[in-house]
C-alpha cells in the first residue's frame, strides 16, 4: 500500500449527502452537487467515493477536483447495478464540471 495515504486520512473528512452531493472538510469546507440520475443500487457507492478521493489526492490533484471525482464515482456506481465502469464515471465528471 502506498504510504502517503496515511496523511490524507487524518486531515480530511469526506461526507456523502446522497442526492445533495458531498462535503469535504479539512482546513476549509467544500461542497459538490451530485449529478441527477436514477439510483439502481447504492451498494458500494460510498466505498467507491472514498477510493476515488484517495486516488485523486495520491495523483496530486487539488481538493475540489478530488471531491468532484469522488462524487462522480459514487454517483456512477449508484446509477449502476455494480461498481461503475470508468467510462460512466468520466461522462458524469465531464458533465459535472462544465
Amino acid at each position: 500500500m502506498h504510504a502517503s495515504w496515511y496523511r490524507w486520512v487524518h486531515k480530511n473528512v469526506l461526507v456523502s449527502l446522497g442526492s445533495k452531493g458531498a462535503l469535504l472538510a479539512n482546513h476549509k469546507v467544500l461542497h459538490c452537487d451530485a449529478p441527477s440520475g436514477e439510483v439502481l443500487n447504492s451498494v458500494g457507492a460510498g466505498d467507491s467515493m472514498v477510493a476515488a478521493f484517495l486516488a485523486s489526492k495520491l495523483n496530486g490533484e487539488d481538493d475540489q477536483t478530488a471531491l468532484e471525482k469522488s462524487v462522480a464515482m459514487g454517483s456512477a456506481t449508484s446509477f449502476s447495478y455494480g461498481i461503475a465502469e470508468q467510462e460512466a464515471v468520466d461522462i458524469l465528471y465531464t458533465e459535472m464540471v462544465k
